[in-house]
């Protein structure tokens, strides 16, 4: 698998300095492989690198791709300010999160849609609005539970553009969300306006022989599975700006 990643990146043009069977560099970027048959723990990535699983390059391969144009800097770029942001149903988010969101979608309270025109370009999904004990003081919060756009685009603005479009609908003080550790720091965050909250360590469960895997959640006695420890998540607060 890992000769196929080589072979995507050399199609996108990267620059390859080096090659092991742990990682390949590309300039600055390392994109680290984790086969899971292979290793029981993955590390969360440092500055500058990424960790792509064996398992989501099997079943995930044009999302993974998509994430790794962006990050060679390949797609195209679209200015937020030309965008609009409008409330779509459900089913709509579904389908658009499932094609293209890692996770797929989940239960949401809101669901935007980023528009350039008529195209949908992106969507975002969030929480309903609770109330929060931050530090001694209540704060009425929502959740950011997704975010994705197509392959090959990177909205820039678009993201907070979003933010600040669901705060301003519901009165917000912050938003909340989690950043996956295969993919970020956090350090791409905080000129956003998100500061880090806390760490979460994570772990689930690989099956061997279908290459897949699964939440805690969805794992009964029956199943034969291996135990891996993941490389967690950021929890995040974006605050609204006074």
């Amino acid at each position: 698998m890992l000769e196929e990643i080589i072979t995507f990146l050399q199609t996108e043009g990267a620059e390859i300095t080096h090659v092991n069977p742990q990682y390949v560099q590309c300039g600055e970027l390392k994109i680290r492989y984790y086969d899971l048959d292979e290793t029981d723990r993955i590390p969360p990535c440092k500055a500058q690198s990424i960790n792509v699983r064996s398992d989501q390059w099997i079943h995930q391969q044009e999302q993974i791709k998509s994430k790794l144009k962006d990050r060679l800097g390949n797609n195209v770029r679209v200015f937020g300010r030309n965008c609009t942001i409008q409330a779509i149903q459900g089913n709509q988010a579904k389908e658009f999160l499932d094609q293209y969101h890692l996770l797929g979608f989940t239960n949401a309270k809101h669901h935007y849609g980023i528009f350039e025109g008529e195209k949908l370009l992106g969507v975002a999904s969030f929480g309903k609005k609770c109330p929060i004990d931050r530090y001694g003081e209540k704060s009425n919060s929502s959740e950011l539970k997704r975010i994705c756009f197509i392959p090959g685009t990177t909205i820039i603005g678009g993201f907070t553009k979003v933010l600040r479009h669901h705060i301003n609908e519901e009165k917000l003080d912050d938003i909340m969300t989690y950043l996956d550790r295969n993919w970020s720091t956090g350090e791409n965050f905080e000129p956003l306006g998100f500061y880090e909250d806390d760490i979460v360590k994570t772990h689930f469960y690989y099956d061997p022989k279908t290459k897949r895997t699964y939440f805690p959640s969805e794992v009964n006695d029956q199943m034969i599975l291996k135990r891996i420890e993941g490389a967690g998540s950021i929890k995040m607060i974006y605050y609204a700006e006074d």
